[in-house]
């Protein structure tokens, strides 16, 4: 399943999501891929630039769940900020919301081995959190 967060050119896409055992919370045993296109403009910046990249993600599902808590309360104006690691690389991943309903997504993504990685932010809207929680929901049931 790809989950994604989508506005304008920009998006974070999460998928290949793989968990070895939902009930237990092994540090290592949740991985999926994240890709992401920012261009570093505005949702609909007109920048001929891109900047595309995928990262591997490693952390345990209860991390997942957390981070999944957050983007809801989030979608319902209880909390501004949700954030998830990845206990490999130490890649991260933030969203922050402001009271106008912006949401700035920002973080670092590393390959195969952290040898490469790519530092990205754009901005999008509250919007796409809904669909973007309801998909990672979906890949917490299996």
């Amino acid at each position: 399943m790809n989950v994604k967060f989508s506005m304008g050119r920009n998006y974070l896409e999460i998928f290949d999501f793989w968990c070895n055992d939902r009930e237990s919370n092994d540090p290592y045993g949740t991985e999926f891929k994240v890709r992401v296109c920012s261009n570093g403009e505005d949702n609909y910046g007109e920048s001929g630039e891109e900047f595309v990249g995928t990262g591997f993600w490693t952390c345990g599902i209860e991390e997942v769940r957390t981070f999944v808590d957050q983007l809801d309360k989030m979608n319902h104006f209880r909390e501004k900020h949700a954030e998830i690691e990845d206990v490999s690389y130490g890649g991260r991943l933030c969203f922050d919301l402001d009271r106008m309903g912006h949401v700035r997504v920002r973080g670092t993504l590393f390959g195969v081995h952290g040898i490469q990685s790519l530092k990205f932010e754009f901005s999008g809207d509250q919007t796409a959190l809904g669909p973007f929680e309801d998909g990672l929901r979906e890949c917490l049931t299996g």
